[in-house]
């Protein structure tokens, strides 16, 4: 009976260091938002190299031209691409990095 009451008060003391040691996880939009607020945000010439990496590592799209533009978050993609996959792929990936608030699609198919 003593071991049971042991390996009970073990277990409990257990459980109440595991739950006191985790973070609070956000349970609203505004501690999302402070979330968010709190991630560091890259300039727009970072994020223009970032994007400009990205494009250019990426196997469907490294050979094309994509001229990239950014100012306050918002990037806009320019060129002239093979076809809508390519097209929808790269609004893919870029919206997809961190920094980008708007992407602005000024990409066209060759006829």
């Amino acid at each position: 009976m003593k071991t049971l009451n042991l390996l009970c008060t073990v277990g409990l003391l257990g459980s109440v260091f595991l739950l006191s040691s985790c973070q609070r996880m956000p349970t609203s939009n505004a501690d999302l938002a402070r979330l968010e607020l709190s991630e560091p945000v890259p300039d727009d010439q970072e994020l223009r190299t970032s994007v400009q990496t990205v494009l250019q590592s990426d196997r469907m799209l490294k050979y094309e031209e994509i001229a990239v533009s950014v100012n306050k978050g918002v990037v806009r993609l320019s060129g002239t691409l093979t076809n809508q996959t390519q097209l929808e792929h790269a609004n893919a990936v870029v919206r997809g990095i961190v920094g980008v608030h708007t992407l602005h699609d000024e990409l066209r198919i060759k006829n």
